[in-house]
């Protein structure tokens, strides 16, 4: 992707709020295994593609993460902040990172799904965000249920893929449905990742997600070892 060996035609990529995530009293016994031994060993903190060799190092940097996102708590017993670091670690992060490096040689439509509706296949929502392919629900009919507002968030978003599947460019001219918003690509020389959230209003940020990003950035430039096989 650095070096721009792929077909370099417009692309769109994004994700959702909080992709890890279910409801409290309906965690896996498997997840919380998982957030035991991260606790216990804070090195499995490190993504293995920051290719660290010293233990030690490791150990103190996966400590240094651990406190980022459990302020020195428990894993096992903060399973709502569990669920937004593996969320940022298996898909926020990669996700951008990929959006970024698409965009120095084409064209990249980056988007962040924040609609809490029901199209998705969710109707008691306990936990805050949405999870991993509730987005879809809105672009395909799986006889969901929804408000007013929930078809709104799909019309508008089955106009956008559409142009997009058409055009190349998923708002090619003014569009009342879209409250005339222009969804601008991401291109060379971009100082910020440009985000269309879409939720029961469309809008672009700049900075979506930043506090995480700046710090994974960090960690990569500091303790990271090139070549990188996923970030």
């Amino acid at each position: 992707m650095e070096k721009g060996k792929f077909h370099r035609v417009p692309i769109l990529i994004g994700h959702n709020s909080l992709e890890i995530s279910t409801d409290a009293d309906r965690i896996p016994d498997i997840l919380k295994t998982i957030s035991l031994i991260f606790h216990l060993q804070p090195s499995k903190f490190v993504p293995g593609s920051l290719n660290m060799q010293n233990l030690i190092k490791s150990s103190l940097l996966g400590r240094k993460i651990k406190d980022h996102y459990f302020k020195s708590k428990s894993a096992v017993k903060n399973l709502t902040e569990a669920m937004v670091y593996a969320s940022v670690d298996q898909f926020v992060r990669p996700i951008r990172e990929t959006a970024r490096l698409y965009s120095q040689h084409t064209p990249v439509y980056l988007y962040a799904f924040t609609h809490q509706g029901s199209l998705g296949g969710v109707y008691n929502r306990t936990s805050p965000g949405v999870a991993h392919t509730e987005d879809v629900g809105y672009i395909f009919d799986f006889k969901h249920q929804g408000s007013e507002a929930d078809y709104q968030v799909r019309n508008r978003m089955v106009r956008m893929w559409a142009n997009f599947a058409k055009t190349g460019n998923p708002t090619p001219e003014d569009d009342k449905l879209l409250n005339g918003v222009k969804w601008t690509p991401n291109t060379k020389g971009d100082h910020h990742l440009k985000t269309l959230v879409i939720d029961e209003d469309l809008h672009i940020e700049n900075n979506f997600a930043s506090e995480d990003i700046r710090f994974w950035d960090r960690i990569f430039k500091l303790y990271g070892t090139r070549p990188y096989s996923t970030y």
